[in-house]
């Protein structure tokens, strides 16, 4: 088994060991759905009353009667919309062909609609290490742009119907990422389209790129992309906590490749 499938087993599994009064791995996977959820507790690995109260709160409200562990039927119910998002192979139109990078943004834009997003501090949660495909042991909080746009490149394998393979892997950082494109002979191009990936550098550097993510439209009239990009948010950061769809004016620290 590959280990972007590893690790969405392993996010996906029930947290077996989240019980009330323990301190573990299990219970810190816990406390981030909870939250997903929007039943708000401290995310600290400890199973403590607080922690409790969400938990029951989630069982009344799907209902469960109360526990103090995590009954199956609750778990299926937490991970449901991110499970299929993650699983769900695209419906395929026949006789119309797609790239790689146009079903990786139908991933993408899954990500968004699901409200992929940090848990547990910057950079940090259970999505965020699928992503990054690290383990919750050792887990190293870093940027997840460029991670967030390498995995749904990998998702494409498993979730389109002929099963396009993105050659490059894993690739943790926007400098390293525009280095295998230009290694590989991925070509830079002038007008951006859908399916091709925007670069932002520095502006007192052009060769430091701190910002990556798919275009999914541009209007020439304005010179403004859509996009679907992870670790941002509404401001546009390039430190953001969360997966979202955004409008960006093309400015002259912009640098696009096609996929």
């Amino acid at each position: 088994m590959k280990r972007i499938d590893l690790i969405q087993e392993y996010e996906l599994s029930i947290p077996k060991k989240a019980i009330y009064g323990t301190e573990n791995p299990d219970v810190k996977r816990l406390q981030e759905w909870l939250n997903y959820h929007g039943f708000r507790c401290k995310i600290d690995s400890e199973f403590g009353p607080a922690t409790l109260t969400c938990l029951n709160n989630f069982e009344q409200f799907i209902g469960l009667p109360s526990s103090r562990y995590v009954q199956s039927a609750l778990w299926n119910a937490a991970i449901d919309t991110v499970r299929q998002g993650f699983t769900t192979p695209f419906h395929s139109i026949p006789g119309v062909s797609s790239t790689i990078a146009e079903d990786a943004i139908l991933f993408a834009e899954r990500c968004v609609s699901m409200g992929a997003r940090e848990y547990g501090g910057q950079n940090s949660g259970f999505f965020v290490r699928m992503f990054t495909l690290q383990d919750i042991d050792g887990f190293n909080p870093i940027p997840w742009c460029a991670a967030f746009v390498s995995f749904s490149l990998m998702k494409v394998e498993k979730l389109s119907n002929d099963h396009k393979i993105w050659n490059l892997g894993m690739i943790w950082s926007c400098d390293q990422f525009v280095e295998k494109l230009r290694s590989n002979g991925y070509r830079k191009i002038n007008t951006p389209k859908r399916g091709s990936l925007f670069f932002i550098n520095r502006k007192d550097n052009k060769n430091d790129y701190v910002h990556v993510g798919f275009v999914s439209s541009w209007d020439p009239a304005t010179n403004v992309i859509t996009t679907v990009e992870g670790n941002s948010n509404d401001e546009g950061s390039f430190e953001g906590n969360e997966c979202c769809s955004r409008y960006r004016k093309v400015t002259d620290n912009y640098t696009f490749y096609a996929i």
